[in-house]
């Protein structure tokens, strides 16, 4: 009987000692993705922040199966690749996300709300593969379906509640604002463009385009567009689909020639940044010339 409380003792102690050590790595992880978050090329940033995660929580995470962790293991490695997720979702990060969360739901331990985050995480990511793998731990949730081919380039979303379509933009020759109307510095844009001559004629006939966002996102977007068509904004199905873009904070203009990028201006703050956009509209070989 002595023996068997000892190794009791031992277990608890064990499961305190991996539960400090998952913490540490739930911490260095937080420090690396706040570290990452200024670097404007997106791409680099959810490539470094999947490889911070697989640091802090190892490169072997992913192969193990989620049965043979502890339910704390579990919600450790759940938030952390929820963490690592948070603005695009890669592959890896999210099959361990869905198979992590999928065993604490069979195990009883999920909260419906947690697992609206995760749905909402992965739609936002694109993971219908994961969504319809993991159906039971979204079982009851509002699932849509996804209408049309989700490869491709500057590919955008529309939405109606239970169905996403996916469709090309021509941008070949344009200008492309990343834009979001929850965003000051983006309002701030707006702004100027309807009260300066000079940037409403530089940024004649662009394409508003935002990041791939959130349900709630979706629908502030959606109310935005009914009452500005002029500057109706496009959601960008993913970030990989424009691939030629790298930044992804708001307001970014791009001017395209070719697709290519030939000149960007970042930013807009509340007292503008007319001299950097002209100067990006003339290497574009966009003549201004107000009325």
């Amino acid at each position: 009987m002595k023996l068997f409380f000892l190794v009791l003792s031992f277990l608890a102690l064990q499961g305190q000692a991996l539960s400090a050590s998952d913490a540490a790595s739930f911490k260095a992880l937080s420090a690396q993705v706040d570290k990452h978050f200024s670097l404007d090329d997106e791409h680099l940033r959810i490539r470094k922040d999947e490889a911070a995660f697989f640091a802090a929580f190892g490169s072997d995470v992913g192969e193990r199966a989620p049965s043979a962790f502890t339910d704390q293991k579990l919600e450790w490695v759940l938030r952390g690749s929820q963490l690592a997720n948070t603005y695009a979702s890669t592959k890896s990060l999210s099959r361990i996300m869905s198979a992590v969360s999928a065993e604490l739901f069979a195990r009883g331990k999920l909260a419906e709300a947690e697992r609206k985050k995760i749905l909402n995480q992965l739609l936002q990511g694109r993971q219908f593969d994961l969504i319809k793998q993991h159906v039971k731990l979204f079982s009851g949730l509002e699932r849509p379906t996804l209408i049309g081919e989700p490869l491709g380039a500057h590919l955008v979303l529309e939405r109606d509640p239970r169905a996403w379509r996916t469709k090309r933009l021509e941008v070949a020759e344009s200008i492309v604002i990343v834009g979001n109307p929850q965003c000051r510095f983006t309002l701030a844009l707006i702004d100027s463009i309807q009260t300066d001559r000079e940037i409403d004629i530089a940024l004649k006939g662009a394409v508003w385009l935002t990041p791939p966002m959130s349900i709630a996102m979706h629908e502030s977007v959606g109310r935005w567009n009914q009452k500005h068509p002029k500057l109706f904004m496009h959601e960008a199905f993913s970030l990989e689909s424009w691939r030629a873009l790298p930044a992804w904070g708001t307001p970014t203009i791009y001017f395209l020639r070719g697709n290519q990028v030939i000149s960007t201006v970042h930013g807009w703050p509340k007292s503008g940044n007319k001299a950097q956009l002209l100067r990006a509209a003339s290497e574009a070989g966009r003549k201004i010339k107000a009325q």
